[in-house]
């Protein structure tokens, strides 16, 4: 984290609720029982594999389409696990999520080296998730990481958002955004995610305070008629579509305490 991250951190972590002073019967369940609630199924399995992945040397290569369409990035995996891999606790939140919403169709864009794919294959072994990835070196690394982990269910669709979005027509229980930090490509995601939930969702946007792009992404979503109820958990954003619900929006704070970063 930069200063002004650490500064915007430490804003939410004093202005957040916990889910006393949430009135919305939907939020306060959803607060109580899913977000810090516990999870169903021992991930420390998928979670240590992944934590042994940062001492890796090996190295990957490929387009990173969310940074550059014509130059190829060059990584150690060890790098990527410690860098960009999704933080354990989140991984956690995203397993309960799925499980309080009883997902069966999951739609991931941003697979990264698969650390949620294969948390949420764990968790639930009848679950069929859809992970997109653009960089083809990351996309096969992720691919031998479910085999590796005997994991089933996971289809890696090595495609743009763009174009993996353009082909595919189906609907999703649960739909987790995680990749292409950057306003505009966001917000275009956004409008063509809320066409493909099977219901009133949730859509997932992970690092919302990244950056002053994705902060003003995510304040667009939230001023949204349609997004009756957005929950800003600091680390990611949840929207749902909920037309019989008064519209509102809550900032909670997630982990409840320090030690749940850990």
């Amino acid at each position: 984290m930069n200063k002004t991250q650490i500064f915007d951190f430490l804003e939410h972590r004093l202005s957040a609720k916990t889910r006393h002073g949430v009135h919305s019967p939907f939020v306060y369940d959803l607060i109580e029982s899913c977000i810090y609630g516990a999870n169903r199924t021992d991930l420390s399995p998928v979670l240590r594999y992944f934590r042994d992945l940062r001492a890796s040397k090996a190295r990957v290569s490929g387009i990173d389409f969310g940074r550059s369409e014509t130059s190829e990035s060059d990584y150690r995996v060890g790098y990527l696990a410690r860098t960009s891999s999704i933080a354990d606790y989140q991984v956690k939140l995203l397993c309960r999520l799925a499980e309080y919403h009883n997902a069966s169709k999951v739609l991931e864009l941003g697979t990264n080296l698969g650390k949620t794919s294969a948390a949420l294959a764990s968790a639930m072994p009848s679950i069929s998730i859809q992970t997109v990835e653009g960089n083809q070196g990351i996309s096969q690394l992720a691919q031998d990481n479910f085999k590796h982990l005997g994991l089933g269910g996971i289809q890696v669709h090595n495609s743009t958002f763009d174009e993996f979005l353009s082909s595919d027509s189906s609907h999703y229980d649960l739909i987790f955004l995680d990749g292409d930090h950057r306003y505009e490509p966001t917000m275009r995601y956004f409008h063509m995610l809320k066409q493909r939930l099977a219901g009133e969702g949730p859509l997932i946007l992970h690092d919302i305070h990244w950056s002053n792009g994705m902060l003003l992404a995510w304040k667009e979503v939230c001023s949204l008629d349609e997004a009756t109820v957005t929950i800003d958990l600091h680390c990611m954003g949840l929207v749902y579509f909920r037309p019989n619900q008064r519209k509102e929006h809550f900032k909670i704070r997630f982990p409840r305490s320090v030690r749940g970063f850990f």
